[in-house]
């Protein structure tokens, strides 16, 4: 743990991992962000991050991390319950329903022909109405069409 302006960071877990807990875990987790028409807070983006924590290796730094900023913290001496238990829950989950890597395949993925489509447009004028795109580009790049038509 090396300490900065903006608080105690874990370079060694960012390195490991490809983030730094740290960056979720160390705030106030009720205050709202600045400048964020979403009204969200830090709490909100730390239940989204962990949610999203598909191995226990990162759930396990993340626990660590907690711990770490309860020790050096003048305000608390223990960690945060309501983050601890976020935490365990996902623990609970994902050795339940193991961990990403065990649930998606190793099979390489089927190759998709992204350049064409046929679409059935239902809610138009005189009822149903068939079309094809196709393209060198999604979304419309060189030489897309849409029903025959250069787009």
């Amino acid at each position: 743990m090396i300490h900065t302006r903006r608080g105690p960071r874990f370079p060694d877990l960012h390195e490991e991992l490809g983030e730094d807990p740290a960056e979720y875990l160390d705030h106030d987790l009720t205050q709202p962000f600045e400048n964020d028409g979403a009204n969200s807070t830090p709490g909100d983006l730390l239940k989204a991050r962990v949610r999203g924590i598909d191995s226990l290796q990162t759930l396990k730094a993340f626990v660590a991390v907690e711990r770490a900023l309860a020790r050096e913290s003048l305000t608390r001496e223990e960690p945060r319950s309501h983050v601890m238990d976020l935490l365990w829950e996902r623990n609970r989950e994902l050795e339940a329903n193991g961990e990403r890597s065990d649930r998606v395949s190793e099979s390489p993925r089927r190759e998709i022909d992204a350049r064409s489509c046929e679409v059935n447009w239902v809610d138009c004028e005189g009822g149903e109405r068939s079309s094809t795109w196709s393209g060198g580009y999604a979304f419309g790049g060189p030489a897309a069409s849409l029903g025959g038509e250069k787009a």
